[in-house]
């Protein structure tokens, strides 16, 4: 590895650092200290969506060891159904990986809104966007143990529903930083058995399991009694008390 490609990366991850006063401080035996931070909501008094993002580090005295990005969504209100169309047109104006998430949850739920009902229901589903560990700390599956510390955490704080991921290989991704890359497109098999291993990792580890309507999507389940039951032959899915 060049010098140039190693001070970006420890650029970028000196990034990911989260001031001490800016952020909760968790401490749990066996694992490096976390720092979670939810940020305010980034849509408009008006709209009935909130989108809250989560970002989340952990460090030791060596410095950064890994760090977690997620987005909360839910309806303004505890009790108030969102309409399928105002979470797309809302969330649209986030981001785009906003607006993916909502289209995602409304094609592939059984009733094309997922707030339809939420005074039953869960206050909120969650993006889990990115997770990842510092080149020099993999290993020992501390990547999976952050994760499911991370989930943890957001279960004691907020009413969620599930979480949604989309499993993907960093080693193959340039958009989450600079690393030593590889091609998906020239090592397509080597590609497809890394995403069946990473997949099956947070399978056994997290309890995910395939989101019924989409490919390449995994749910996690929440903190409130709700089930996710598959409907339509497992083309869709909705959420259930149980």
């Amino acid at each position: 590895m060049n010098l140039a490609l190693v001070n970006e990366i420890e650029e970028f991850w000196n990034e990911k650092m989260l001031e001490v006063g800016n952020a909760k401080q968790i401490h749990s035996i066996g694992l490096p200290t976390m720092r979670l931070k939810i940020l305010p909501n980034e849509l408009d008094s008006s709209c009935e969506t909130v989108c809250r993002p989560v970002i989340a580090n952990w460090s030791d005295d060596h410095g950064i060891v890994g760090y977690a990005q997620a987005a909360m969504v839910g309806p303004r209100r505890s009790g108030r159904a969102i309409d399928a169309i105002s979470l797309l047109m809302e969330l649209d104006n986030v981001s785009q990986e906003s607006y993916d998430f909502a289209e995602l949850l409304v094609e592939s739920h059984v009733d094309q809104n997922p707030f339809k009902c939420t005074s039953d229901g869960p206050r909120w589903l969650v993006d889990f966007r990115k997770l990842e560990v510092h080149p020099s700390r993999l290993g020992n599956k501390l990547g999976v143990r952050l994760g499911a510390q991370f989930l943890d955490e957001l279960r004691q704080l907020f009413k969620i529903g599930l979480f949604v991921l989309k499993p993907y290989p960093l080693q193959y991704s340039r958009g989450d930083g600079p690393r030593v890359f590889q091609s998906a497109e020239e090592n397509p098999q080597q590609f497809q058995k890394d995403s069946q291993k990473l997949r099956q990792l947070y399978c056994n580890a997290w309890g995910a399991a395939a989101l019924p309507g989409t490919d390449d999507h995994l749910f996690v389940l929440g903190s409130t009694k709700h089930t996710l039951v598959p409907r339509k032959g497992g083309r869709n899915w909705s959420l259930e008390q149980f």
